[in-house]
């Protein structure tokens, strides 16, 4: 299966999951009293741990696949494409990735990883004062999150496809992304209070992140292919 088709897959997977989404927030009984604490609290500590996870990826790549592959006899290197450049923030040190790094004095910075690293800190204060804060959104309101959020989502997806040679919008593209999340995750549950739709968004997130990881794949292959170099890191 080539990288073309694949993001094609999980496109379809991503659209069908914002399809489900908003049918349940629509069909869904909306929510007449108070929420409850402890359903707060429960969708928020899921919440947060996902965004912790996410910033252990962001700062240290592929560290669970290092993990697994350590495991099992040692690392697995077939099909693993080498090259003679050096990598600057996670990325060859090329012309061609210049989009998808920030020079920031004497480091160089993923702009990718560190919005999506920003994001998810961003999102933990957020989803901080979420649980701690004593109000309610409308119904009316919650719909319009979760509506917003997809849009951020999509809005990265484009993005990431074409990838303007600006990595500072690179950057700010993958904190609105973790935001999108954020704002999917509340707004079902405001819909509703029920603990189980804010911890479906969550799962839902994955999906997307890793719908997100796969076009970043894709597009990064050609970048490679379209290059006149023959140190191909992809």
């Amino acid at each position: 299966m080539n990288q073309k088709r694949n993001v094609v897959y999980y496109l379809i997977l991503s659209i069908a999951g914002a399809a489900l989404l908003i049918s349940l927030a629509w069909l869904s009984t909306p929510l007449t009293g108070d929420v409850q604490f402890l359903d707060k609290l429960l969708v928020g500590v899921v919440f947060i741990s996902s965004c912790l996870f996410g910033i252990s990826l962001a700062v240290r790549p592929n560290w669970t696949r290092r993990l697994i592959q350590r495991r099992s006899r040692g690392l697995v290197t077939e099909g693993i494409h080498t090259s003679t450049r050096k990598n600057k923030g996670h990325h060859p040190d090329c012309k061609g990735f210049r989009g998808h790094v920030i020079e920031k004095r004497d480091r160089t910075l993923c702009a990718g990883c560190s919005g999506l690293a920003s994001g998810s800190v961003i999102s933990i204060l957020l989803m901080v004062m979420f649980i701690i804060l004593p109000y309610r959104l409308s119904p009316t309101a919650g719909f319009v999150l979760v509506t917003i959020g997809l849009v951020l989502v999509a809005a990265n997806y484009v993005e990431t496809a074409i990838l303007t040679r600006q990595p500072r919008v690179h950057q700010a593209s993958n904190v609105i992304l973790v935001i999108g999340f954020f704002l999917v995750v509340i707004g079902m549950f405001h819909l509703t209070g029920n603990a189980v739709y804010g911890i479906f968004g969550v799962v839902m997130s994955f999906l997307w992140l890793d719908t997100r990881i796969q076009i970043s794949s894709w597009r990064n292959a050609e970048i490679c292919r379209s290059c006149s170099e023959i140190c191909k890191a992809y």
